[in-house]
């Protein structure tokens, strides 16, 4: 059974995830697991060792399994930054108790990334991973606080507050001119307009 392959703290975690089901648990089930548990051990991961390639036998060093083992027996680095306590915010029981608008609020308030949760900008997350839901770049625990339209704006704000991103669309102004070449012919061709030019 893949379970087995577990470092010992995952599959402890794993037990206490389907121990409240009567039911054996599904390969689906199984599958959104370990995505969850790559998600939190990615976050926790504060700087990144260079995975290249084993110099005793010159074979790539599988850096996931690697960091996985490696994160699974260390402790967090820093304190929780919403309760003070020695563990990362997703395992906080204040912000697992909390609506998903209202950990969006914690997490623009704590300047944390909105994506793995983790003390830098979003837009300087080195995670690879995103939303479970959607795809898109915040964490799962806050997708419906971002994907409905009223916060949106705070979404936006908390962003833009770190990061000016600006995205302008110009409007160029044309004309279709017909034209004749120097053999005569007739073409209708398609003319930039300068409305700064004299």
């Amino acid at each position: 059974m893949a379970v087995e392959l577990l470092d010992s703290r995952s599959r402890r975690e794993w037990e206490t995830a389907v121990s409240g089901s009567a039911e054996p648990p599904s390969y689906e089930t199984l599958k959104q697991f370990l995505e969850r548990r790559l998600y939190t051990l990615e976050a926790l991961s504060t700087a990144r060792p260079d995975h290249g390639t084993n110099k005793s036998t010159g074979k790539s060093v599988n850096a996931t399994a690697q960091s996985a083992r490696a994160q699974s027996s260390r402790k967090p680095t820093s304190r929780c930054p919403l309760c003070q306590q020695d563990h990362y915010i997703l395992h906080c029981s204040e912000y697992q108790q909390k609506q998903p608008r209202q950990r969006l609020e914690v997490i623009s308030t704590k300047d944390l990334c909105l994506n793995c949760l983790g003390k830098h900008l979003v837009t300087e997350c080195q995670s690879k991973k995103s939303c479970m839901t959607c795809k898109e770049r915040h964490h799962t625990t806050v997708h419906e606080a971002c994907a409905t339209s009223g916060n949106t704006s705070a979404l936006s704000s908390h962003v833009s507050n770190k990061v000016r991103e600006t995205a302008v669309t110009v409007l160029l102004a044309t004309a279709r001119v017909s034209i004749t070449d120097r053999l005569g012919s007739s073409h209708i061709i398609r003319a930039l307009i300068d409305p700064g030019s004299e």
